[in-house]
């Protein structure tokens, strides 16, 4: 009798093992890009997350925390509407797009926070670029070739017809 309950003993302990290491799991960020340029959307997809109503995502900087940064640089969503108005459903797995325009280039994270806390879950880094300025590019000065040769064959033309 003392066997079967020592027996019994170490298998519930050796669950409860498990089941601490199994929901203690941290929610898994998957973003569709490694970088974006100011005014991109941001798809943010995520697993194995704690299906809390109140789980909400971030895009904020890197390297501070998120409620040391006031209302500047940074836009959020629920986990399970995609919107700033939370659900009533659960959501361990899904996806969610934010916009960058309100956001200057730089260095951000995705957050994953598992509930209406600022307990962070999850994180993941990635760059805002300015966008580039297609009027300093290549094609630019390709233009300005083109009208200087196009001046120089009306001017031999009309010296040809003047002669």
């Amino acid at each position: 009798m003392k066997k079967r309950l020592l027996v019994l003993s170490a298998i519930v302990l050796i669950m409860s093992l498990c089941l601490a290491v199994f929901s203690s799991a941290e929610a898994v960020l998957t973003l569709d890009k490694a970088s974006y340029t100011v005014g991109d959307s941001v798809k943010i997809t995520f697993s194995n997350a704690t299906g809390d109503p109140n789980a909400w995502i971030a895009i904020s900087p890197a390297g501070v925390a998120y409620e040391a940064q006031g209302n500047n640089n940074k836009v959020w969503c629920y986990a399970n509407t995609g919107t700033e108005q939370a659900g009533q459903t659960t959501a361990t797995e899904g996806s969610v797009t934010l916009g960058t325009v309100s956001l200057p280039a730089g260095e951000y994270k995705v957050t994953y926070f598992p509930d209406i806390s600022y307990g962070v879950g999850t994180e993941k880094t990635f760059t805002i670029s300015e966008a580039s300025n297609p009027t300093t590019s290549d094609t630019f000065s390709v233009t300005l070739v083109a009208i200087a040769c196009m001046a120089a064959v009306v001017i031999l033309k009309r010296k040809s017809v003047m002669a």
